[in-house]
């Protein structure tokens, strides 16, 4: 099993194994994937979900730090962290947007659960005409009243 303690020095940098490598960017993918797919939280956590958030901002920060540095090593493990932070505050987040129409997750459903109103409903239809002409005489009035305001 390969593990990094057994990291490969080259010239003055250390080096982790392929395997080490991979490992991270599954866990990645796979952390992108959960908070894409899973169920919202039931309860809204802005708090929290701000606090998980800038955390990782800050963490993506020191990796800058340290990545400029030469500690390439330490810098990728706080860049992982940092964007398992991220998703993290990502699954938080969709309990602030309506998570899912499945009747998961906090706050209200992204779309209607109901049928549609097919125009007998309980919704009124626009009478498009009416809003025509309304829009028609405003735009009359405002330009009766814009020409007098200039002869002043």
């Amino acid at each position: 099993m390969c593990s990094i303690s057994s990291a490969v020095r080259t010239g003055n940098t250390l080096t982790l194994p392929f395997v080490i490598k991979v490992l991270f960017a599954a866990v990645i993918a796979v952390s992108v994937s959960a908070a894409a797919a899973a169920r919202p939280p039931s309860q809204i956590r802005p708090g929290l979900t701000g606090i998980v958030l800038g955390g990782s901002l800050v963490l993506y920060a020191v990796a800058l730090a340290f990545l400029s540095q030469g500690k390439g090593n330490f810098g990728a493990v706080l860049l992982v962290v940092a964007s398992e932070g991220m998703c993290a505050a990502a699954w938080l987040g969709r309990a602030i947007v309506g998570g899912n129409d499945d009747e998961g997750g906090g706050g209200e459903p992204r779309r209607p659960t109901g049928p549609r109103p097919s125009g007998g409903g309980d919704r009124a239809q626009l009478d498009w005409t009416a809003f025509e002409n309304f829009r028609k005489s405003w735009s009359r009035e405002r330009a009766t009243k814009g020409s007098s305001d200039s002869d002043d």
